[in-house]
């Protein structure tokens, strides 16, 4: 079954309130198909039809500039995966390429092989 078929399904006898406007109650739903894909209008019983897929947008913009007075919101943010950071090595100072082992000297710059 479809997601948003399950979702407009479990929004049937819920009120819609879109920033203060009362759209009424979910009677029922349709879709509106085309060659590529279906969408869900919501029926409210005072008349006005309202597309799934808006709605369920404003309801998540709504969710994410959720301010918490508790400060959790704070602590959701320090929680999430920080980014990745790359260094570079920086050399500071002048080190020698010579390396004195007992009686011997090895070039240390130079790799094995080459």
């Amino acid at each position: 079954m479809d997601r948003l078929m399950e979702r407009a399904n479990e929004l049937i006898g819920e009120r819609i309130t879109v920033r203060g406007s009362d759209y009424g109650i979910v009677e029922s739903y349709f879709t509106v198909c085309d060659g590529y894909q279906t969408r869900y209008v919501l029926c409210t019983d005072i008349g006005k039809r309202v597309e799934l897929s808006s709605f369920l947008r404003y309801l998540n913009s709504l969710i994410t500039t959720a301010v918490r007075p508790d400060g959790s919101d704070y602590a959701q943010r320090c929680a999430q995966p920080k980014g990745l950071y790359r260094a570079n090595a920086v050399c500071v100072a002048n080190i020698d390429n010579n390396a004195r082992i007992g009686n011997e000297t090895i070039n240390i710059s130079n790799r094995p092989g080459n």
